[in-house]
């Protein structure tokens, strides 16, 4: 359970800047455009092997609630699917399969010789 909760509750994983998953959305969709502020609150799909674990939904959404200080309804949409836990994996294959990948693509070696700023140059 240690996953599901540091990405909710990051001060548990002393790493000092951390930011929880629901901070992540929250600003988002905060830096979006105000007239599909609350149709991103409300339609908000979760996706991915961890989002199958017991309460990870259920506790995400609680905590996107806390911080939306707006009067937009938060509603996670989450489907359980037997593929569910393959969707980032299947993600990853069709980003890489794109002809624009190359373009958006960091090699290791670039990473370790310009750091993690190398990804704002893309």
């Amino acid at each position: 359970m240690w996953i599901p909760i540091a990405s909710v509750s990051p001060n548990h994983t002393g790493l000092p800047g951390a930011v929880g998953l629901q901070n992540v959305i929250n600003d988002a969709i905060q830096n979006s455009s105000y007239d599909i502020q609350s149709t991103l609150y409300s339609s908000t799909v979760l996706s991915g092997g961890c989002t199958l674990l017991p309460g990870f939904a259920r506790r995400l959404e609680s905590e996107l609630k806390l911080l939306n200080s707006s009067k937009n309804q938060c509603i996670l949409i989450y489907k359980k699917q037997n593929d569910q836990k393959y969707a980032v994996c299947i993600s990853g294959s069709i980003l890489a399969s794109l002809s624009s990948f190359r373009k958006i693509y960091i090699e290791k070696k670039e990473y370790e010789e310009v750091g993690a700023s190398v990804v704002h140059a893309r």
